[in-house]
């Protein structure tokens, strides 16, 4: 409400008298700073109240009788702020009142709407001088607003409320917030907490392997795109992605949310799918954990015998997250060729590489891995062969150093959810594979050695070995495409060829061509 001062009349206008009253003089004036009062004769002003309506205030009219002998008379029109003295000339004024209207000062309250509120409190009865008795406003002569009837609401009061409820009530919703935040997956890399309907972490963009494993089992006509952050979301989940959806600014958003996603033709794809499934039942099974776990407790005379599981949480999430996905490569035969390429190419469409070159071998072991999936796949579409890097060694996998002296370091966004693996060499395994995520059926058939190392490698991000201990390579299939400008992380070279000047401008123009970074060990 608006509190405002008006004038409201007390009575009726009293007669009109003429008296003389005491008219300020013009010391006590408020005159102009250049007014300078003429000291010839003074001259007698008389005022006239003009009333035209007994409650509208009408301006004053001056009629300045003149001082000089033509006879003119001035007249000046007077607003409620008081005369204008520039209109006068420089004299003595004097004011005759012949009218007199009293006002009092009241205080009244407005609404917004500049309408006068009179009654008392409880009323709120608004004064509307455009709303008159005999406008009904369109609701008849007969119809009349009643509220006798009209019911209360009923509040509950809150302070009798029994303590012990309002305790199993809150308890209750902190049970049911902590229920739906333990479905949320921690980042292997930058532990950021991520809903559980999102393949990728929304701060370093490493994909979840078991998310992506539900978005590759959905057909791709089915897939949805979120239209908020643009993330891809599997059906089961959208809804509750949607409400939940809560972008983090300029880095959550098509470009970072969808840049792990590699699209892939329906052989790769259902070679990964066949894979994963099987995995999964496999690595599940209760005997090779318990195997695992006996290893790691009787390993280094007991060390770890207090915190096996722990232990071998690690070894999980280092095989998953961090462990190095490299393809060993020949710098001084291989660079040059990839310079002028745009993807790194297999055995079938090059037709020789560094290993075996027997297609028909090659072929044969790929379908007692992947099933008939690639059978009729194009020579594009078939995978791509590399390794893990379990001792975290500068120069490589030593296993695999007849493949190359140097390597090409896997982007772990793009690459690592698209990749199966083997305990060996992928001719020596029968067909028998898991992922990186899902692999305890082939650690329980290494020797206690090998998996030591790899727990050194898992538990203090170092290996003292460099790998040594290992007896094979542990294999990786690269599903889907190897593109140059995308896939690569880093070129790791010896640093011989830091002599080789026309070696070593291949490698710089092709990790800027590329994107990517060169390493010399």
């Amino acid at each position: 409400m608006n509190i405002e001062s008006v004038n409201k009349p007390v009575a009726d206008t009293v007669s009109t008298f003429k008296a003389q009253t005491e008219v300020p003089m013009e010391d006590d004036l408020d005159l102009p700073a250049d007014h300078s009062p003429d000291t010839g004769d003074s001259v007698q002003n008389e005022v006239v109240s003009s009333k035209e309506e007994e409650d509208v205030f009408q301006p004053f009219t001056i009629h300045k009788r003149p001082s000089d002998d033509n006879g003119d008379t001035k007249e000046v029109e007077l607003d409620g702020d008081g005369p204008d003295f520039d209109q006068f000339d420089d004299e003595e004024v004097e004011f005759e009142v012949v009218e007199v209207v009293e006002y009092e000062e009241v205080e009244v309250e407005v609404d917004d709407d500049g309408n006068e509120i009179v009654g008392d409190d409880d009323g709120f009865e608004v004064k509307d001088d455009g709303f008159g008795d005999d406008d009904d406003g369109g609701w008849g002569d007969e119809v009349e607003l009643v509220f006798d009837e009209q019911k209360a609401i009923d509040i509950d009061n809150r302070e009798e409320e029994d303590c012990q409820a309002m305790l199993e009530r809150a308890l209750e919703k902190r049970r049911r917030a902590k229920a739906k935040l333990d479905e949320f997956w921690k980042c292997g890399k930058c532990l950021f907490l991520n809903h559980p309907s999102r393949a990728v972490c929304m701060t370093c963009t490493m994909p979840q392997l078991d998310v992506v494993h539900h978005i590759m089992s959905c057909p791709e006509g089915d897939l949805k795109v979120c239209p908020q952050c643009k993330s891809f979301i599997v059906p089961f989940q959208f809804d509750e992605h949607v409400l939940d959806c809560q972008p983090i600014g300029a880095l959550d958003n098509e470009q970072t949310n969808q840049s792990w996603f590699a699209r892939l033709t329906p052989c790769e794809r259902r070679a990964i799918n066949h894979v994963n499934a099987l995995a999964i039942n496999q690595s599940n099974a209760g005997q090779h954990r318990s195997k695992l776990l006996t290893m790691i407790s009787t390993m280094e005379n007991g060390k770890y015998a207090d915190s096996a599981e722990e232990t071998l949480d690690a070894v999980h999430k280092f095989l998953e997250w961090d462990c190095p996905i490299v393809i060993m490569v020949h710098i001084n035969k291989v660079m040059e060729l990839l310079l002028n390429d745009s993807h790194y190419r297999n055995l079938f469409e090059i037709g020789k590489g560094s290993g075996s070159n027997d297609q028909n071998q090659r072929k044969n072991a790929e379908r007692a891995m992947f099933g008939d999936v690639y059978d009729k796949a194009t020579a594009f579409e078939r995978p791509k062969y590399g390794c893990l890097n379990v001792g975290l060694n500068a120069a490589g996998n030593h296993h695999a150093n007849h493949y190359g002296d140097g390597y090409l370091l896997m982007n772990d966004s793009t690459v690592r959810w698209r990749t199966t693996m083997t305990r060996l060499d992928s001719f020596s395994v029968n067909g028998e594979c898991g992922t990186v995520k899902h692999c305890d059926h082939l650690l329980s058939q290494l020797q206690e050695s090998e998996l030591q190392e790899i727990v050194e490698a898992a538990t203090t991000k170092k290996c003292s070995s460099g790998g040594t201990k290992q007896t094979s390579y542990r294999e990786i299939q690269i599903h889907g495409p190897v593109q140059l400008n995308r896939d690569i992380d880093s070129v790791h070279a010896p640093k011989k060829y830091k002599n080789d000047g026309k070696m070593m401008k291949i490698l710089e123009f092709f990790c800027e061509v590329n994107s990517c970074k060169l390493e010399l060990f």
